[in-house]
């Protein structure tokens, strides 16, 4: 099969969509700083699995080039985006929409990450 550039696009725009609906319902919204890096993210993690093997090397890095800013301003963005989320009252439901076994801290970044890739590979 012979993709062009326009179905790369396309494809690139329906799995941004999709991460984008599933940050919605877990309450991350572009109002948090680390929307945008988790979005990201994920969608490098989703195309190569391995960028999760070094997350600060194979993701924060490059989206620090991307976004003209520091691997730990992403890390912190993330963990910061993630904490928010965690410290509301629907804590249960994320917990089930991202399948985690933990129920009470919340979720390292790497977790949430991974988690979060591995939902949407079955969304």
């Amino acid at each position: 099969m012979n993709l062009n550039l326009r179905d790369l696009k396309d494809e690139r725009i329906i799995l941004i969509q999709k991460i984008s609906q599933i940050l919605y319902n877990l309450g991350i919204t572009e109002r948090l700083k680390g929307y945008i890096y988790i979005r990201e993210a994920v969608y490098m993690a989703y195309i190569k699995i391995e960028n999760l093997d070094n997350i600060y090397k194979n993701l924060y890095f490059p989206l620090s080039k991307k976004f003209n800013s520091t691997p730990s301003k992403i890390e912190r963005c993330i963990r910061y985006s993630i904490h928010k989320i965690w410290s509301t009252k629907k804590r249960e439901n994320k917990i089930n929409i991202l399948n985690l076994k933990q129920k009470g801290k919340h979720p390292s970044n790497y977790e949430f990450l991974s988690s979060f890739v591995k939902i949407l590979k079955e969304y």
